[in-house]
Protein backbone atom coordinates (compact mmCIF):
# COMPACT_ATOMS: atom_id res chain seq x y z
CA UNK A 1 0.00 0.00 0.00
CA UNK A 2 2.66 2.58 0.89
CA UNK A 3 4.37 1.80 -2.41
CA UNK A 4 0.76 2.89 -4.22
CA UNK A 5 0.81 6.01 -2.62
CA UNK A 6 3.37 7.96 -4.35
CA UNK A 7 2.16 6.42 -7.89
CA UNK A 8 -1.74 7.80 -6.80
CA UNK A 9 -0.16 11.26 -5.99
CA UNK A 10 1.61 11.41 -9.30
CA UNK A 11 -1.65 10.15 -10.95
CA UNK A 12 -3.62 12.58 -8.80
CA UNK A 13 -0.59 15.17 -10.49
CA UNK A 14 -0.92 14.34 -13.33
CA UNK A 15 -4.83 14.72 -13.63
CA UNK A 16 -4.71 18.20 -12.36
CA UNK A 17 -2.01 19.23 -14.85
CA UNK A 18 -3.41 18.14 -17.78
CA UNK A 19 -6.84 19.91 -16.09
CA UNK A 20 -5.30 23.39 -15.68
CA UNK A 21 -4.08 23.09 -19.52
CA UNK A 22 -7.20 21.57 -21.02
CA UNK A 23 -10.60 22.06 -19.21
CA UNK A 24 -9.87 26.02 -19.69
CA UNK A 25 -9.59 24.93 -23.61
CA UNK A 26 -12.85 23.10 -23.34
CA UNK A 27 -14.73 25.75 -21.74
CA UNK A 28 -13.22 28.08 -24.03
CA UNK A 29 -14.42 26.03 -27.12
CA UNK A 30 -17.83 25.56 -25.51
CA UNK A 31 -19.14 28.62 -23.74
CA UNK A 32 -20.85 31.89 -25.69
CA UNK A 33 -18.31 34.75 -26.68
CA UNK A 34 -19.44 37.30 -24.80
CA UNK A 35 -17.67 39.83 -27.19
CA UNK A 36 -19.96 42.51 -28.81
CA UNK A 37 -19.73 43.76 -31.98
CA UNK A 38 -19.11 47.93 -32.50
CA UNK A 39 -23.24 48.75 -34.17
CA UNK A 40 -21.64 52.14 -35.74
CA UNK A 41 -19.17 49.92 -37.52
CA UNK A 42 -21.76 47.25 -38.57
CA UNK A 43 -24.18 50.20 -39.93
CA UNK A 44 -20.83 51.92 -41.33
CA UNK A 45 -22.44 54.77 -38.90
CA UNK A 46 -19.50 57.59 -38.82
CA UNK A 47 -20.61 60.62 -37.47
CA UNK A 48 -23.76 61.46 -35.19
CA UNK A 49 -25.29 63.02 -38.05
CA UNK A 50 -25.81 60.42 -40.22
CA UNK A 51 -28.45 57.66 -39.72
CA UNK A 52 -27.88 53.43 -41.72
CA UNK A 53 -30.87 53.04 -44.13
CA UNK A 54 -32.71 49.52 -43.83
CA UNK A 55 -35.28 49.41 -46.44
CA UNK A 56 -37.52 46.23 -46.29
CA UNK A 57 -34.97 43.69 -44.95
CA UNK A 58 -31.90 45.47 -46.35
CA UNK A 59 -29.09 47.68 -44.93
CA UNK A 60 -28.16 50.44 -47.80
CA UNK A 61 -24.61 51.50 -48.51
CA UNK A 62 -26.70 55.08 -49.09
CA UNK A 63 -27.22 56.53 -45.51
CA UNK A 64 -29.42 59.27 -44.34
CA UNK A 65 -28.68 62.38 -42.49
CA UNK A 66 -30.03 63.48 -39.26
CA UNK A 67 -30.93 67.67 -38.91
CA UNK A 68 -33.13 68.86 -35.76
CA UNK A 69 -34.08 65.05 -34.92
CA UNK A 70 -35.67 64.68 -38.79
CA UNK A 71 -33.98 61.89 -41.23
CA UNK A 72 -33.07 62.97 -44.83
CA UNK A 73 -32.22 60.71 -47.58
CA UNK A 74 -30.91 61.32 -50.82
CA UNK A 75 -32.78 62.30 -54.02
CA UNK A 76 -31.10 59.42 -55.50
CA UNK A 77 -32.72 57.06 -53.30
CA UNK A 78 -36.50 59.07 -53.50
CA UNK A 79 -36.03 58.45 -57.35
CA UNK A 80 -35.24 54.49 -56.99
CA UNK A 81 -37.21 53.67 -54.54
CA UNK A 82 -40.52 55.42 -53.45
CA UNK A 83 -41.38 58.45 -56.20
CA UNK A 84 -39.56 57.68 -59.70
CA UNK A 85 -38.23 60.22 -61.16
CA UNK A 86 -41.47 62.37 -60.91
CA UNK A 87 -39.89 65.10 -58.12
CA UNK A 88 -37.84 67.65 -61.00
CA UNK A 89 -34.45 69.13 -59.62
CA UNK A 90 -33.07 72.57 -61.03
CA UNK A 91 -29.97 73.31 -59.27
CA UNK A 92 -29.43 76.28 -61.39
CA UNK A 93 -32.62 77.89 -60.09
CA UNK A 94 -31.85 75.99 -56.68
CA UNK A 95 -36.10 74.19 -57.08
CA UNK A 96 -37.61 71.00 -56.53
CA UNK A 97 -41.03 71.11 -58.78
CA UNK A 98 -43.95 68.50 -58.57
CA UNK A 99 -46.36 68.54 -61.13
CA UNK A 100 -49.89 67.49 -59.47
CA UNK A 101 -52.75 67.15 -61.82
CA UNK A 102 -53.99 70.78 -61.52
CA UNK A 103 -50.85 72.59 -59.95
CA UNK A 104 -47.46 72.78 -59.61
CA UNK A 105 -45.58 72.20 -56.22
CA UNK A 106 -42.40 73.99 -55.64
CA UNK A 107 -40.14 73.99 -52.78
CA UNK A 108 -36.84 76.19 -52.72
CA UNK A 109 -34.15 74.58 -51.39
CA UNK A 110 -33.24 74.96 -47.60
CA UNK A 111 -36.08 76.71 -47.08
CA UNK A 112 -38.88 75.89 -44.25
CA UNK A 113 -41.46 76.29 -46.65
CA UNK A 114 -43.10 75.10 -50.23
CA UNK A 115 -45.46 76.27 -52.60
CA UNK A 116 -48.89 74.25 -53.29
CA UNK A 117 -50.10 76.23 -56.23
CA UNK A 118 -49.42 80.01 -55.05
CA UNK A 119 -50.33 78.93 -51.48
CA UNK A 120 -46.91 78.91 -49.09
CA UNK A 121 -47.14 75.64 -46.71
CA UNK A 122 -44.91 75.69 -43.41
CA UNK A 123 -43.11 72.83 -42.42
CA UNK A 124 -41.17 73.65 -39.76
CA UNK A 125 -37.44 72.30 -40.77
CA UNK A 126 -36.35 72.27 -44.25
CA UNK A 127 -37.69 69.76 -47.24
CA UNK A 128 -34.65 69.57 -49.13
CA UNK A 129 -30.93 70.65 -48.38
CA UNK A 130 -27.38 70.12 -50.04
CA UNK A 131 -24.51 68.49 -48.37
CA UNK A 132 -21.18 67.24 -50.08
CA UNK A 133 -22.52 67.38 -54.13
CA UNK A 134 -26.02 65.67 -52.72
CA UNK A 135 -29.65 66.38 -52.65
CA UNK A 136 -31.48 65.62 -49.73
CA UNK A 137 -34.91 65.69 -48.92
CA UNK A 138 -37.10 64.79 -45.78
CA UNK A 139 -38.49 62.00 -45.45
CA UNK A 140 -41.55 63.14 -43.88
CA UNK A 141 -42.25 65.47 -47.02
CA UNK A 142 -41.69 61.88 -49.09
CA UNK A 143 -44.07 60.73 -46.94
CA UNK A 144 -46.78 63.34 -49.05
CA UNK A 145 -46.48 61.31 -52.34
CA UNK A 146 -46.45 57.60 -51.02
CA UNK A 147 -47.24 55.54 -48.70
CA UNK A 148 -44.71 54.13 -46.53
CA UNK A 149 -43.63 53.80 -43.18
CA UNK A 150 -40.51 54.56 -41.59
CA UNK A 151 -39.08 54.48 -37.75
CA UNK A 152 -35.42 56.02 -36.76
CA UNK A 153 -34.18 54.08 -34.24
CA UNK A 154 -30.82 55.58 -32.27
CA UNK A 155 -27.68 54.17 -30.87
CA UNK A 156 -26.33 53.71 -33.60
CA UNK A 157 -28.97 56.14 -35.61
CA UNK A 158 -30.90 54.30 -38.11
CA UNK A 159 -34.00 54.48 -39.84
CA UNK A 160 -36.24 51.61 -40.79
CA UNK A 161 -38.17 52.24 -44.03
CA UNK A 162 -41.06 49.93 -45.49
CA UNK A 163 -42.34 50.63 -48.95
CA UNK A 164 -44.19 47.46 -49.07
CA UNK A 165 -45.36 44.91 -46.94
CA UNK A 166 -45.85 40.87 -47.99
CA UNK A 167 -46.77 37.90 -45.37
CA UNK A 168 -44.08 36.84 -42.82
CA UNK A 169 -43.41 34.21 -40.12
CA UNK A 170 -42.40 35.60 -36.61
CA UNK A 171 -41.15 34.15 -33.62
CA UNK A 172 -41.15 34.64 -29.48
CA UNK A 173 -38.07 34.47 -27.83
CA UNK A 174 -38.24 31.40 -25.78
CA UNK A 175 -35.38 32.30 -23.09
CA UNK A 176 -32.96 35.61 -22.62
CA UNK A 177 -30.30 34.80 -25.29
CA UNK A 178 -28.71 37.53 -27.88
CA UNK A 179 -28.46 38.53 -31.36
CA UNK A 180 -25.28 37.85 -33.54
CA UNK A 181 -23.79 38.52 -36.11
CA UNK A 182 -23.47 35.06 -37.90
CA UNK A 183 -24.55 31.68 -36.49
CA UNK A 184 -22.27 30.46 -33.81
CA UNK A 185 -22.04 30.78 -30.38
CA UNK A 186 -18.65 32.37 -30.73
CA UNK A 187 -19.90 35.02 -33.11
CA UNK A 188 -20.12 38.45 -31.78
CA UNK A 189 -23.18 39.92 -29.92
CA UNK A 190 -25.09 42.93 -31.83
CA UNK A 191 -27.99 42.87 -28.98
CA UNK A 192 -29.62 41.42 -26.19
CA UNK A 193 -33.31 39.65 -26.35
CA UNK A 194 -35.42 38.81 -23.64
CA UNK A 195 -37.70 35.84 -23.22
CA UNK A 196 -41.04 36.55 -24.65
CA UNK A 197 -39.82 39.15 -27.61
CA UNK A 198 -41.50 38.81 -30.83
CA UNK A 199 -38.93 38.54 -34.11
CA UNK A 200 -39.26 38.54 -37.73
CA UNK A 201 -37.43 35.11 -38.95
CA UNK A 202 -35.81 36.35 -42.33
CA UNK A 203 -34.39 32.80 -42.90
CA UNK A 204 -34.41 29.37 -40.63
CA UNK A 205 -31.26 26.90 -41.00
CA UNK A 206 -30.37 23.45 -39.30
CA UNK A 207 -29.08 25.42 -35.63
CA UNK A 208 -29.58 29.27 -36.31
CA UNK A 209 -32.19 31.45 -37.66
CA UNK A 210 -31.39 34.69 -39.03
CA UNK A 211 -33.91 37.38 -37.36
CA UNK A 212 -35.01 40.81 -37.22
CA UNK A 213 -36.07 42.47 -33.64
CA UNK A 214 -38.82 44.99 -33.12
CA UNK A 215 -36.04 47.40 -33.24
CA UNK A 216 -34.65 46.20 -36.82
CA UNK A 217 -31.55 44.56 -35.53
CA UNK A 218 -30.91 42.02 -37.81
CA UNK A 219 -28.84 38.79 -37.12
CA UNK A 220 -28.78 35.34 -35.47
CA UNK A 221 -30.07 33.45 -32.61
CA UNK A 222 -30.18 30.01 -32.12
CA UNK A 223 -33.63 27.60 -33.14
CA UNK A 224 -33.90 26.74 -29.75
CA UNK A 225 -34.05 29.66 -28.59
CA UNK A 226 -37.37 30.03 -30.49
CA UNK A 227 -40.83 29.15 -29.60
CA UNK A 228 -44.33 29.69 -31.29
CA UNK A 229 -43.85 30.68 -34.90
CA UNK A 230 -47.05 31.97 -36.39
CA UNK A 231 -47.88 33.37 -39.97
CA UNK A 232 -48.41 37.36 -40.06
CA UNK A 233 -49.10 40.17 -42.94
CA UNK A 234 -48.05 43.90 -41.37
CA UNK A 235 -50.15 46.93 -42.63
CA UNK A 236 -49.25 50.55 -43.12
CA UNK A 237 -49.74 53.06 -40.20
CA UNK A 238 -51.61 55.06 -42.33
CA UNK A 239 -52.56 54.32 -45.92
CA UNK A 240 -52.74 57.69 -47.55
CA UNK A 241 -50.63 60.44 -48.36
CA UNK A 242 -51.45 64.38 -49.37
CA UNK A 243 -50.91 64.59 -52.73
CA UNK A 244 -50.16 60.79 -53.76
CA UNK A 245 -53.90 59.79 -53.84
CA UNK A 246 -54.73 62.36 -56.23
CA UNK A 247 -55.96 60.74 -59.71
CA UNK A 248 -54.14 62.18 -63.05
CA UNK A 249 -57.15 62.28 -65.31
CA UNK A 250 -57.18 61.77 -69.08
CA UNK A 251 -59.73 63.22 -71.71
CA UNK A 252 -60.29 60.02 -74.11
CA UNK A 253 -62.82 59.92 -77.14
CA UNK A 254 -65.08 56.83 -78.08
CA UNK A 255 -63.90 54.80 -80.33
CA UNK A 256 -60.61 54.35 -82.12
CA UNK A 257 -58.51 57.77 -82.82
CA UNK A 258 -57.72 58.33 -86.62
CA UNK A 259 -55.37 61.00 -86.67
CA UNK A 260 -53.71 62.24 -90.07
CA UNK A 261 -50.88 64.58 -90.01
CA UNK A 262 -51.74 67.77 -91.94
CA UNK A 263 -48.42 69.72 -93.66
CA UNK A 264 -48.89 72.89 -94.04
CA UNK A 265 -45.43 74.52 -94.38
CA UNK A 266 -46.98 78.17 -93.83
CA UNK A 267 -49.98 79.95 -93.57
CA UNK A 268 -50.82 79.40 -97.44
CA UNK A 269 -51.15 75.98 -96.68
CA UNK A 270 -54.19 75.90 -94.56
CA UNK A 271 -55.96 76.38 -97.96
CA UNK A 272 -55.38 72.53 -98.84
CA UNK A 273 -57.61 71.42 -96.15
CA UNK A 274 -60.44 69.80 -97.74
CA UNK A 275 -57.99 68.73 -100.82
CA UNK A 276 -56.07 66.73 -98.16
CA UNK A 277 -59.44 65.59 -96.73
CA UNK A 278 -61.57 64.79 -99.64
CA UNK A 279 -61.36 60.64 -99.88
CA UNK A 280 -60.34 60.50 -95.84
CA UNK A 281 -63.87 58.83 -94.75
CA UNK A 282 -62.04 57.49 -91.76
CA UNK A 283 -60.21 60.37 -90.11
CA UNK A 284 -61.34 61.65 -86.71
CA UNK A 285 -58.42 64.18 -85.77
CA UNK A 286 -56.61 66.06 -88.05
CA UNK A 287 -53.04 67.65 -86.89
CA UNK A 288 -51.99 70.68 -88.70
CA UNK A 289 -48.30 71.50 -88.24
CA UNK A 290 -49.45 74.87 -87.10
CA UNK A 291 -46.88 75.87 -84.39
CA UNK A 292 -42.69 75.27 -83.89
CA UNK A 293 -39.94 77.17 -81.70
CA UNK A 294 -38.60 79.78 -82.64
CA UNK A 295 -35.18 80.83 -81.03
CA UNK A 296 -33.79 80.26 -77.68
CA UNK A 297 -36.58 82.33 -75.11
CA UNK A 298 -39.74 80.24 -76.21
CA UNK A 299 -40.87 82.20 -78.90
CA UNK A 300 -43.78 79.86 -80.81
CA UNK A 301 -44.25 80.83 -84.74
CA UNK A 302 -47.87 80.10 -85.16
CA UNK A 303 -49.77 79.53 -88.53
CA UNK A 304 -53.63 78.64 -86.84
CA UNK A 305 -56.41 79.50 -88.84
CA UNK A 306 -59.68 80.31 -87.55
CA UNK A 307 -61.28 79.13 -90.92
CA UNK A 308 -59.75 76.13 -91.27
CA UNK A 309 -60.57 75.37 -87.59
CA UNK A 310 -64.48 76.08 -88.64
CA UNK A 311 -63.95 74.07 -91.87
CA UNK A 312 -62.47 70.80 -89.95
CA UNK A 313 -65.36 70.85 -87.22
CA UNK A 314 -67.98 71.33 -89.84
CA UNK A 315 -66.56 68.03 -91.21
CA UNK A 316 -66.88 66.44 -87.87
CA UNK A 317 -63.13 66.62 -87.18
CA UNK A 318 -61.10 67.60 -84.45
CA UNK A 319 -58.06 69.63 -84.50
CA UNK A 320 -55.02 68.65 -82.50
CA UNK A 321 -52.14 71.67 -84.07
CA UNK A 322 -48.96 70.07 -83.99
CA UNK A 323 -45.53 72.39 -82.57
CA UNK A 324 -42.21 70.94 -83.50
CA UNK A 325 -38.68 71.91 -82.27
CA UNK A 326 -37.22 71.20 -85.59
CA UNK A 327 -38.37 73.64 -88.18
CA UNK A 328 -36.08 75.89 -87.11
CA UNK A 329 -32.22 75.41 -84.87
CA UNK A 330 -33.24 75.58 -81.14
CA UNK A 331 -31.46 75.12 -77.84
CA UNK A 332 -33.83 72.33 -76.18
CA UNK A 333 -31.49 72.17 -73.18
CA UNK A 334 -31.60 76.17 -72.95
CA UNK A 335 -35.47 76.38 -72.94
CA UNK A 336 -37.02 73.87 -71.20
CA UNK A 337 -34.19 73.95 -68.36
CA UNK A 338 -35.62 77.34 -67.41
CA UNK A 339 -38.90 77.33 -65.85
CA UNK A 340 -39.48 80.93 -66.76
CA UNK A 341 -39.58 79.74 -70.84
CA UNK A 342 -41.32 76.71 -69.91
CA UNK A 343 -43.95 79.11 -68.64
CA UNK A 344 -43.78 81.45 -72.12
CA UNK A 345 -44.14 78.30 -74.60
CA UNK A 346 -47.07 77.07 -72.40
CA UNK A 347 -48.68 80.45 -72.21
CA UNK A 348 -48.38 80.74 -75.74
CA UNK A 349 -49.78 77.47 -77.07
CA UNK A 350 -52.79 77.43 -74.57
CA UNK A 351 -53.67 80.86 -75.79
CA UNK A 352 -53.38 79.88 -79.47
CA UNK A 353 -55.95 77.02 -78.51
CA UNK A 354 -58.58 78.82 -76.68
CA UNK A 355 -58.51 82.00 -79.52
CA UNK A 356 -58.88 79.67 -82.30
CA UNK A 357 -61.36 77.15 -80.68
CA UNK A 358 -58.26 74.41 -81.19
CA UNK A 359 -59.38 71.01 -79.61
CA UNK A 360 -55.65 69.90 -78.96
CA UNK A 361 -52.06 70.42 -78.97
CA UNK A 362 -49.91 67.74 -81.02
CA UNK A 363 -46.49 67.89 -79.19
CA UNK A 364 -43.46 66.48 -81.32
CA UNK A 365 -40.09 67.59 -80.04
CA UNK A 366 -37.78 65.10 -81.34
CA UNK A 367 -34.67 66.88 -81.29
CA UNK A 368 -34.12 66.65 -77.45
CA UNK A 369 -30.83 65.56 -76.31
CA UNK A 370 -30.22 63.69 -73.10
CA UNK A 371 -29.18 66.63 -70.97
CA UNK A 372 -32.15 68.08 -72.02
CA UNK A 373 -34.41 64.83 -71.34
CA UNK A 374 -35.72 65.75 -67.46
CA UNK A 375 -36.44 69.02 -68.18
CA UNK A 376 -38.29 68.40 -71.61
CA UNK A 377 -40.26 65.53 -69.27
CA UNK A 378 -40.67 68.57 -66.94
CA UNK A 379 -42.32 71.01 -69.79
CA UNK A 380 -44.90 68.46 -70.61
CA UNK A 381 -45.67 68.12 -66.96
CA UNK A 382 -46.26 71.58 -66.91
CA UNK A 383 -48.03 71.63 -69.97
CA UNK A 384 -50.17 68.74 -68.73
CA UNK A 385 -51.62 71.16 -66.18
CA UNK A 386 -52.37 73.79 -68.27
CA UNK A 387 -54.62 71.33 -70.61
CA UNK A 388 -56.64 69.67 -68.09
CA UNK A 389 -57.52 73.22 -66.72
CA UNK A 390 -58.89 74.71 -70.34
CA UNK A 391 -60.27 71.08 -71.83
CA UNK A 392 -57.18 70.69 -74.18
CA UNK A 393 -56.84 67.43 -75.50
CA UNK A 394 -52.52 66.89 -74.84
CA UNK A 395 -50.71 64.25 -77.28
CA UNK A 396 -47.20 63.85 -77.79
CA UNK A 397 -45.32 62.14 -80.45
CA UNK A 398 -42.12 59.76 -79.35
CA UNK A 399 -39.97 57.45 -81.18
CA UNK A 400 -40.20 53.89 -80.75
CA UNK A 401 -38.39 53.17 -77.67
CA UNK A 402 -34.85 52.34 -77.92
CA UNK A 403 -31.72 52.51 -75.83
CA UNK A 404 -30.57 55.99 -77.25
CA UNK A 405 -34.23 57.88 -76.32
CA UNK A 406 -34.68 56.65 -72.81
CA UNK A 407 -34.90 60.47 -71.24
CA UNK A 408 -37.92 61.01 -72.84
CA UNK A 409 -39.36 58.54 -70.23
CA UNK A 410 -42.77 57.58 -72.14
CA UNK A 411 -44.30 56.06 -69.05
CA UNK A 412 -44.68 59.25 -67.23
CA UNK A 413 -46.04 61.14 -70.58
CA UNK A 414 -48.32 57.95 -70.35
CA UNK A 415 -49.48 59.42 -66.75
CA UNK A 416 -49.61 62.94 -67.91
CA UNK A 417 -50.55 63.26 -71.50
CA UNK A 418 -53.98 61.78 -72.67
CA UNK A 419 -52.65 60.14 -75.80
CA UNK A 420 -49.03 59.01 -77.11
CA UNK A 421 -48.35 58.83 -80.40
CA UNK A 422 -45.62 56.23 -81.52
CA UNK A 423 -43.89 57.22 -84.88
CA UNK A 424 -44.08 53.54 -86.37
CA UNK A 425 -42.12 54.63 -89.33
CA UNK A 426 -38.16 56.00 -90.52
CA UNK A 427 -37.19 52.50 -89.03
CA UNK A 428 -34.41 52.98 -92.86
CA UNK A 429 -34.48 56.57 -93.37
CA UNK A 430 -32.76 59.62 -95.70
CA UNK A 431 -28.72 59.35 -94.52
CA UNK A 432 -29.49 55.60 -93.17
CA UNK A 433 -26.14 54.06 -93.48
CA UNK A 434 -28.30 50.65 -95.15
CA UNK A 435 -31.40 50.44 -97.77
CA UNK A 436 -34.53 49.07 -96.05
CA UNK A 437 -38.47 49.34 -95.04
CA UNK A 438 -39.57 52.53 -93.69
CA UNK A 439 -41.96 50.32 -91.07
CA UNK A 440 -41.59 46.65 -91.67
CA UNK A 441 -43.98 44.57 -89.57
CA UNK A 442 -41.56 43.28 -87.03
CA UNK A 443 -40.58 47.44 -86.25
CA UNK A 444 -44.02 48.37 -86.00
CA UNK A 445 -45.30 45.31 -83.38
CA UNK A 446 -42.05 45.92 -81.22
CA UNK A 447 -42.63 49.84 -81.52
CA UNK A 448 -45.73 49.22 -80.38
CA UNK A 449 -45.22 46.70 -77.23
CA UNK A 450 -41.99 48.27 -76.35
CA UNK A 451 -44.07 51.33 -75.85
CA UNK A 452 -46.76 49.03 -74.19
CA UNK A 453 -43.86 47.70 -71.64
CA UNK A 454 -43.12 51.14 -70.96
CA UNK A 455 -46.55 51.52 -68.83
CA UNK A 456 -48.01 53.64 -71.32
CA UNK A 457 -51.81 52.45 -71.42
CA UNK A 458 -53.47 50.80 -74.43
CA UNK A 459 -56.04 52.64 -73.92
CA UNK A 460 -53.79 55.87 -74.88
CA UNK A 461 -51.27 54.80 -77.49
CA UNK A 462 -51.81 55.80 -81.27
CA UNK A 463 -49.19 54.16 -83.62
CA UNK A 464 -48.16 56.34 -86.56
CA UNK A 465 -47.80 54.74 -90.16
CA UNK A 466 -46.30 56.16 -92.70
CA UNK A 467 -47.95 56.90 -96.07
CA UNK A 468 -44.83 57.10 -98.31
CA UNK A 469 -42.28 54.86 -99.49
CA UNK A 470 -38.41 55.27 -100.22
CA UNK A 471 -37.01 54.38 -103.66
CA UNK A 472 -33.32 53.38 -103.00
CA UNK A 473 -30.24 54.04 -105.55
CA UNK A 474 -26.76 52.17 -104.62
CA UNK A 475 -24.18 53.52 -106.86
CA UNK A 476 -21.23 51.79 -106.11
CA UNK A 477 -20.61 52.98 -102.40
CA UNK A 478 -23.31 55.78 -102.62
CA UNK A 479 -26.89 55.10 -101.10
CA UNK A 480 -29.34 57.96 -100.98
CA UNK A 481 -33.00 57.93 -101.17
CA UNK A 482 -35.73 59.33 -102.22
CA UNK A 483 -39.25 59.41 -100.11
CA UNK A 484 -42.72 59.54 -102.40
CA UNK A 485 -45.95 58.89 -101.92
CA UNK A 486 -47.80 55.75 -102.45
CA UNK A 487 -49.28 56.42 -105.83
CA UNK A 488 -46.15 57.90 -107.41
CA UNK A 489 -44.09 54.40 -106.31
CA UNK A 490 -47.19 52.25 -108.09
CA UNK A 491 -46.36 54.26 -111.36
CA UNK A 492 -42.85 53.68 -110.93
CA UNK A 493 -43.20 50.17 -110.35
CA UNK A 494 -45.34 50.38 -113.58
CA UNK A 495 -43.41 52.72 -115.34
CA UNK A 496 -40.54 50.45 -115.31
CA UNK A 497 -41.90 47.53 -115.45
CA UNK A 498 -40.94 45.72 -112.43
CA UNK A 499 -42.55 42.68 -110.10
CA UNK A 500 -43.03 43.43 -106.99
CA UNK A 501 -42.84 40.22 -104.86
CA UNK A 502 -44.54 39.87 -101.61
CA UNK A 503 -41.51 39.90 -98.52
CA UNK A 504 -43.43 38.16 -95.43
CA UNK A 505 -40.79 38.91 -93.16
CA UNK A 506 -41.43 42.71 -93.59
CA UNK A 507 -44.90 42.46 -94.98
CA UNK A 508 -44.88 44.61 -97.94
CA UNK A 509 -44.18 44.22 -101.83
CA UNK A 510 -40.34 44.76 -102.59
CA UNK A 511 -39.06 45.32 -105.84
CA UNK A 512 -35.99 45.65 -107.31
CA UNK A 513 -33.92 46.63 -110.49
CA UNK A 514 -30.52 47.40 -112.23
CA UNK A 515 -30.67 51.67 -113.68
CA UNK A 516 -27.51 51.20 -115.60
CA UNK A 517 -24.96 50.93 -112.93
CA UNK A 518 -27.15 51.87 -109.85
CA UNK A 519 -29.23 49.65 -107.96
CA UNK A 520 -32.54 50.23 -107.45
CA UNK A 521 -34.82 49.00 -104.11
CA UNK A 522 -38.45 49.77 -103.11
CA UNK A 523 -40.07 48.43 -99.99
CA UNK A 524 -43.55 49.61 -100.98
CA UNK A 525 -46.12 51.19 -98.52
CA UNK A 526 -49.87 50.52 -99.64
CA UNK A 527 -52.86 48.92 -99.08
CA UNK A 528 -51.53 45.48 -98.31
CA UNK A 529 -48.71 46.87 -95.91
CA UNK A 530 -51.18 48.93 -94.12
CA UNK A 531 -53.67 46.24 -93.86
CA UNK A 532 -50.85 44.12 -92.17
CA UNK A 533 -50.07 47.16 -89.48
CA UNK A 534 -53.26 47.58 -88.59
CA UNK A 535 -54.01 44.12 -88.05
CA UNK A 536 -50.97 44.09 -85.36
CA UNK A 537 -52.79 47.14 -83.68
CA UNK A 538 -56.37 45.78 -83.52
CA UNK A 539 -54.41 42.97 -81.75
CA UNK A 540 -52.85 44.91 -79.36
CA UNK A 541 -56.13 46.54 -79.05
CA UNK A 542 -54.68 50.56 -78.75
CA UNK A 543 -56.37 53.58 -79.15
CA UNK A 544 -55.99 54.11 -82.78
CA UNK A 545 -53.85 54.95 -85.50
CA UNK A 546 -52.01 58.14 -86.91
CA UNK A 547 -51.31 58.30 -90.76
CA UNK A 548 -48.01 60.42 -91.84
CA UNK A 549 -48.41 62.68 -93.60
CA UNK A 550 -52.01 62.98 -95.59
CA UNK A 551 -52.30 63.32 -99.49
CA UNK A 552 -49.44 60.89 -99.89
CA UNK A 553 -51.74 57.89 -99.54
CA UNK A 554 -53.46 55.41 -101.99
CA UNK A 555 -57.40 56.23 -101.88
CA UNK A 556 -57.86 52.46 -101.45
CA UNK A 557 -56.26 52.84 -97.53
CA UNK A 558 -58.92 54.59 -96.46
CA UNK A 559 -61.87 51.83 -96.46
CA UNK A 560 -59.11 49.30 -94.40
CA UNK A 561 -58.58 52.14 -92.01
CA UNK A 562 -62.41 52.65 -91.31
CA UNK A 563 -62.98 49.27 -90.93
CA UNK A 564 -60.23 49.06 -88.76
CA UNK A 565 -61.86 52.63 -86.77
CA UNK A 566 -65.20 50.35 -86.57
CA UNK A 567 -64.07 46.93 -84.40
Amino acid sequence: MKRLIPVLIAFVLIVLVVGINFVPKIIEKYSYSQERADLNAYYGVNTENEAAVILQDEILEDHALIRDGKPYISYDMVSSYFVSSRFYVNEAENTIRYVLPDRILECPIGESYYLDGSTPIDTGAAVAFSENGKLYLALDFVRNFTVFDYTLYPAPMRVQIYVTYEERQQAVIAADTQVRVRGGIKSEILEDVGKGDVVYVLEAMDEWSKVKTADSVMGYVENKRLEDYSTVTPTFADTTSTYGDLEYTSQSRDGKIVLGWHQVGGSAGNDTLVAAVSSAEALTVIAPTWFHLSGDQGDVVSYASSSYVNEAHARGLEVWALCDDFTETVDDYALFSSSSIRAHIIEQLVTQALNYGIDGLNIDFEKVSSEAGPHYVEFMRELSVACRQNNIVLSVDLYPPSGGTTWYNRSEQGVYCDYVCVMGYDEHYAGCATAGSVASIGYVEAGIQDTLACDVPASKLINGIPFYTRIWSTAGTSLSSEAVGMDTAASYIANHNLEAVWDEECCQYYAEYMNNDTYVQLWLEDVSSIQAKLDVMQANGIAGVACWKLTLESSDVWPVIAEYAAK
